[in-house]
């Protein structure tokens, strides 16, 4: 029995793994029994392994893996007695081990004439670890042909591994739904693996080690499988089949059927992960609708080039092996979300919207620092019913993101852990998803105290307006101190030229084609808003210090822009003037525009939202 395979084990084992070996209830209990019981030096055989004797339980260890640990209770599976024992062995290998100074050397263990091996010819005498085995076929039958066939589907169709290798240790995790860790040392090999899914041979262990040998610079092995999954194989060939029938038929037979299972495909085909299919088959449909209308412009021709790139799409999907990586080929969904540990964010603003639906819904906007780039926090609730008013508009600051209320987020700098991020900048929550406040921060309230009043004097007590005061004179400290915070978290502001680089360079990515990008613009001066009844919309007329003009731009559409619309001409009215702008940045009537979502004006460093005013 090799005691080095399974002490390399205990070694790499922390809490994690056991907790997803069994449960939080047993590895207390453990807990508790091994600092009750406190034993010893853990017995050593070489035919059972590892023993102890818990509350007149024998427990065993015969090798790595949790599927080596056993314990002679009568409980089905794990049990507290066997988590206590685990712990302690963990304990024990991680403890230091004597050094070769502390053995006593016998000088009559080895006859005169023994060959030496030199420790320096120790390395070159070194196999490669496991992972790297030149061996392909022998590790690739170790690993199973079920698991390197789902690993190599998500190798293809670009899911993220990270891997950390070392001589002794390979580690890493997979982003999948949720983030799956592995590690696998050398000493212990595959069947000392450890993996969140508690498995002895899984895909996630079979991408990790695929992703270590590409890294190294090992020839990709030649993978079972086909790229495609089985949806998506059944989507493509149904899909082919129509394209088939609509090129015979032409537009002779169309009937509103055959529109609906387009849009039907269509719709299978972003199911099935393949959105650059989805989007081919526009062209289509849009003939398709205008064809069954009666438009004048459903051309003939439109036809053969709307079929054409669908078509050739189709078939390199079909080839073996694929033209292109399949990522390329089938596209990837802006909102496909990928976890992220964590989150460092300047929150700046809650914007307000609505929808003819009925729907209406809060986006919160913040800076990442780690991304570089504006992250998007929605909070959706739909109306059921038209005609009534719901409170997430009238109350939105006691509406909470992650269990904290946007009123405290608002205009704050906090750490957020446990969160997911889609392509398109938008941030998702789940249950395990917490806010925590920055330690450290520049300008941070907590970094500081407000300044001290003075001293009342002894013989006399405050009265209700100077205690008014103060407490106004503090808050005001503490917004400011705030503010300043945001501000040193906030990237600089753009000028006109950055602003129309940033709309090119949005534009030949075809990053103008779905929602705009979100921009911070300043320092300005304004003129007059002014509403134009020609075109119904409201536009405010912004000059840079190099004397370059942008324009805001507000259609009112919905509630929420009319309210905004109303917000800003009465602030205008009133004197105030805006030093820098937060909105959506899009080219419209030949000019660039800006739709405000929040403005700081020239009076405070405060940033406020106009749609919810």
């Amino acid at each position: 029995m090799n005691r080095a395979a399974i002490d390399a084990w205990l070694q790499q084992l922390d809490e994690g793994f056991v907790l997803g070996w069994t449960n939080r209830g047993l590895l207390r209990r453990g807990r508790g029994l091994l600092a009750q019981c406190e034993p010893g030096t853990p017995d050593w055989s070489s035919e059972r392994g590892y023993q102890l004797a818990l509350e007149q339980h024998q427990q065993a260890l015969s090798g790595p893996g949790f599927q080596h640990l056993h314990c002679s209770c009568p409980a089905n599976g794990a049990c507290h007695h066997a988590v206590a024992a685990l712990l302690h062995w963990m304990a024990q290998a991680a403890a230091p081990h004597p050094t070769p100074e502390d053995v006593p050397a016998i000088a009559d263990s080895a006859p005169d004439d023994a060959e030496v091996i030199a420790v320096a010819d120790a390395p070159a005498l070194r196999r490669p670890p496991i992972w790297l085995d030149p061996d392909w076929p022998a590790l690739a039958k170790a690993l199973g042909a079920a698991a390197l066939r789902k690993a190599s589907e998500w190798q293809l169709q670009g899911i993220g591994v990270q891997v950390e290798a070392t001589d002794d240790e390979l580690r890493g995790g997979i982003e999948l739904e949720t983030v799956v860790r592995l590690r696998l040392n050398a000493t212990g090999g595959l069947a000392a693996a450890l993996c969140d899914c508690g498995q002895r041979r899984c895909a996630h262990l079979a991408a990790l080690i695929l992703q270590a040998r590409a890294e190294a610079g090992l020839a990709p092995p030649t993978l079972p499988g086909p790229a495609l999954s089985r949806t998506q194989a059944a989507v493509l060939t149904a899909l082919e089949a129509w394209c088939l029938q609509l090129t015979r038929t032409g537009s002779a037979q169309l009937s509103p059927a055959v529109l609906e299972q387009a849009r039907a495909l269509s719709t299978r085909s972003r199911q099935a992960e393949l959105p650059a299919v989805a989007g081919a088959m526009q062209p289509l449909l849009r003939w398709l609708e205008d064809e069954l209308a009666g438009r004048s412009r459903a051309r003939p021709e439109a036809l053969l080039s709307a079929l054409g790139p669908l078509w050739g799409r189709l078939r390199a999907l079909k080839a073996q092996p694929l033209p292109q990586p399949l990522i390329e080929l089938s596209g990837r969904h802006r909102r496909t979300y990928r976890a992220a540990p964590t989150l460092q964010l300047a929150i700046l603003a809650v914007e307000a919207w609505s929808h003819e639906d009925g729907s209406e819904g809060l986006n919160l906007h913040a800076w990442c620092a780690q991304s570089h780039r504006w992250r998007r926090l929605p909070l959706v609730q739909t109306v059921a019913m038209r005609g009534f008013e719901t409170s997430l508009l009238r109350h939105w600051r006691q509406q909470t993101w992650a269990g904290c209320e946007l009123g405290q987020l608002l205009g704050g700098c906090q750490r957020l852990e446990g969160a997911w991020c889609s392509e398109d900048g938008s941030v998702s929550a789940r249950a395990e998803t917490r806010w925590h406040d920055i330690e450290g921060l520049p300008g941070a309230v907590s970094a500081q105290q407000p300044p001290a009043t003075p001293a009342a004097e002894p013989t006399g007590t405050a009265t209700p307006e100077q205690s008014a005061a103060e407490i106004a004179e503090a808050a005001a400290w503490l917004r400011d101190r705030r503010a300043e915070a945001l501000q040193s978290r906030l990237p600089a502001p753009m000028d006109c030229a950055q602003l129309a680089t940033r709309l090119r360079n949005a534009a030949e990515r075809g990053g103008l084609k779905g929602r705009a990008p979100v921009v911070l613009a300043g320092p300005f001066e304004s003129e007059a808003p002014q509403f134009d009844r020609a075109q119904q919309c409201w536009t405010q007329r912004l000059i840079d210090a190099r004397g370059c003009s942008l324009q805001l731009l507000i259609e009112p559409n919905d509630a929420t822009r009319r309210r905004a619309i109303r917000t800003l001409q009465q602030a205008w009215d009133s004197g105030r003037r805006w030093r820098q702008v937060f909105g959506r940045l899009s080219h419209q009537g030949g000019c660039m525009t800006l739709e405000p979502i929040a403005l700081q004006s020239t009076e405070d460093s405060t940033w406020f939202s106009p749609g919810l005013r």
